[in-house]
């Protein structure tokens, strides 16, 4: 019995994944980093920003909102109309976010 393997790199799709691996690397991004470190766990931003004024989009644009670096796994996530909302898990607990 002659089974073919299934074309699952075509041409076409092969220079879609190199145009945007260039586009990437033009913008001075690594698009395989070697580590990425966390700043904080789950437990630790809910602790220190739940209690906190939810930032504005000016805010951010204009630097004067916290970043945190957070690692975990993507268990939810839901398009709402013009919301989306997702929910990220770590060894320490979940994180609900809001894109918009």
């Amino acid at each position: 019995m002659d089974i073919k393997t299934p074309d699952y790199h075509s041409i076409e799709e092969f220079q879609n994944r190199s145009k945007k691996l260039k586009e990437i690397k033009d913008l001075g991004i690594d698009p395989y980093p070697h580590k990425f470190e966390p700043s904080h766990l789950a437990k630790e931003i809910l602790e220190k920003y739940s209690k906190k004024e939810i930032g504005h989009f000016d805010d951010a644009a204009a630097g004067e909102t916290p970043i945190v670096k957070f690692a975990g796994r993507l268990v939810l996530f839901r398009a709402m109309g013009k919301n989306a909302f997702a929910q990220i898990q770590d060894e320490s607990g979940k994180i609900q976010i809001l894109f918009n």
